[in-house]
């Protein structure tokens, strides 16, 4: 089954959500020298749901990534109060993306997995401080972003860090984040690359898919098959 790389911790009194070292789950000797797709979601996310999703996108990425060897990182963006206050989010990027940088050294370094990451909304901007966190080592292949919550200069950040490509799944019409700017550390008035897309300055391993065909929606990427042959084109 699914492999989980848990840093979420609730505490019980109050119900506060926050994080803490990566709890695994599943059998990891699963993906011993296999092609990884590591999932990273966005907020307002229960893992019950995280467990439906991940699996729906790795039985669906079957033709391009083996569906035993499919990693889901939770991180605590769960609670309204990171919501609510966006300053309590922003402080939580920096350690949730050292957590996910200790997930994928741990896959890099125990089981030789070559590793791409998928990552929805808020949860590329934990890959983009996971990677800045990495420092120079490319231990990440190709990247899928669907709706991403970042900048233009967290992109730059994902796209030299990696060895293969970045592909940002962008929507015009994208209810979430036309409501609001980035949060911080980045600026408030610059728009989300998942509702604008790439800027033409970006290096040359970034590609745009522009999918504001789904209308309004943030999420609906991954239930059509256009998203998957992104994967499917790739170089195995």
């Amino acid at each position: 089954g699914m492999i989980i790389a848990n840093c979420r911790r609730t505490t019980p009194l109050i119900g506060s959500v926050t994080w803490g070292n990566v709890r695994w789950s599943g059998d990891l000797e699963a993906v011993r020298g296999k092609r990884v797709l590591l999932f990273v979601h966005g907020i307002r996310e229960t893992e019950a749901r995280l467990r439906a999703v991940y699996s729906e996108i790795a039985s669906r990425a079957v033709a391009s990534h083996d569906p035993e060897a499919a990693v889901g990182f939770v991180w605590p963006a769960g609670s309204t109060v990171a919501v609510t206050w966006p300053f309590t989010l922003a402080t939580a990027l920096t350690p949730c993306g050292q957590r996910l940088r200790d997930v994928i050294v741990k896959h890099r370094i125990h089981f030789g997995a070559s590793l791409d990451v998928n990552a929805h909304s808020l949860g590329a901007a934990v890959l983009a401080s996971a990677l800045r966190q990495l420092g120079a080592y490319k231990w990440v292949r190709h990247v899928y972003l669907m709706a991403p919550a970042i900048s233009q200069s967290d992109l730059a950040q994902i796209a030299q860090s990696i060895r293969g490509t970045v592909h940002v799944c962008y929507n015009h019409e994208d209810p979430a984040l036309m409501a609001y700017r980035l949060w911080p550390p980045s600026n408030w008035i610059e728009n989300a690359v998942g509702l604008v897309g790439p800027d033409k300055r970006q290096g040359p391993n970034v590609r745009g898919h522009d999918f504001s065909f789904l209308g309004p929606s943030h999420g609906g990427y991954r239930r059509i098959s256009e998203y998957y042959q992104i994967m499917r084109d790739d170089p195995q």
